[in-house]
């Protein structure tokens, strides 16, 4: 198609932006639901082959903020917009939600959904599909299987985990710690909850390499045992090799590991713009500048909104080139 983004990405027609959904409960402690939500969506619609899917950093700047469709497809080349809005009363939940052509303005689908909290992972599968349905068509055999595949089957296991997973990207020693407590009891309820399991292993592994914890050995022990378990219980799980890789490379210091693991994560994820950075990282301490630079370039195109980190490591590769 015509145009392109910020950083040259090419704009797909089938671009998607995700927004976070709206919290019209009025409570703040809600955000955790409904940010976890939103970013399970994108990761259910990120397996999809031929969906360019906006990663969860970029969106988040537009969290709560007043952004129409239009807008979006203007800052981020995206074809298509979901919006929506989230309501959480006790154990009912009410989403709305709708799909919008960015060129027209027009509502491709939308729907309105009245469920009780237990149907909440039936709910996300029938958004997810709605979604890719409409913008690609049947789905093939193998796509369904991966959106049918059930990461916990236990609500109260999944709600522990968003609740941590939301303070761990707070990034504070204190917040880490409160985060720990959390997917630790999301794991007591499900043991066999493995993005449980990769967050759980990133708690520790942010111990080890900030210095957290008054034991590093035994930091550095507990995040690969958390990472390399996840990936026994889902080895289709691009986070859980995402996690493996981080911590290879900024724990253990095993460049050759993080890049095998991160290489694993992209493959099961072409849209995963950490992974890409992570191996770009791993790259230049492997003394590959030009894969570097490039995984880095890459990183960014999937995350206009990236950190400073990715930056400075591509001056850096650029500067050793």
């Amino acid at each position: 198609s015509s145009g392109t983004g910020r950083w040259g990405f090419l704009k797909s027609d089938r671009s998607i932006a995700v927004l976070y959904f709206e919290n019209l409960s009025g409570v703040k402690e809600d955000e955790y639901f409904r940010d976890g939500i939103t970013e399970d969506i994108i990761t259910e619609l990120s397996k999809i082959k031929g969906l360019n899917i906006f990663s969860r950093p970029t969106v988040l700047a537009y969290r709560d903020k007043q952004v129409t469709p239009a807008q979006i497809g203007q800052q981020l080349k995206a074809a298509y917009v979901l919006a929506g809005s989230l309501r959480r009363s006790g154990n009912r939940l009410r989403i709305n939600a709708q799909l919008v052509d960015t060129h027209t303005g027009f509502r491709l689908w939308a729907e309105r959904y009245d469920r009780e909290l237990r149907d909440l992972f039936a709910l996300q599968d029938e958004v997810t599909g709605k979604i890719v349905t409409a913008l690609s068509g049947a789905l093939t055999e193998r796509e369904r299987q991966l959106l049918a595949a059930r990461y916990t089957t236990s609500i109260e296991a999944y709600d522990y985990f968003l609740r941590g997973r939301a303070l761990y990207i707070q990034s504070t020693r204190e917040t880490n710690h409160e985060a720990r407590a959390m997917l630790t009891h999301a794991i007591d309820l499900d043991p066999g909850f493995a993005r449980a399991h990769a967050s759980l292993a990133l708690t520790h592994a942010e111990d080890a390499r900030y210095r957290w914890s008054t034991d590093r050995a035994l930091s550095t022990k507990r995040a690969l045992e958390a990472a390399r378990r996840a990936i026994r219980l889902d080895k289709t799980s691009s986070q859980a090799w995402q996690v493996l890789g981080y911590v290879s490379l900024f724990v253990t210091q095993q460049t050759g590991e993080a890049i095998a693991a991160t290489e694993r994560a992209i493959a099961l994820d072409p849209n995963n713009a950490d992974a890409y950075a992570t191996l770009g990282v791993s790259m230049l301490y492997h003394g590959q500048v030009d894969e570097a630079a490039s995984f880095i370039r890459r990183a960014m195109r999937l995350n206009p909104h990236y950190p400073s980190q990715y930056a400075a490591v591509l001056g850096q590769a650029y500067y050793f080139s």
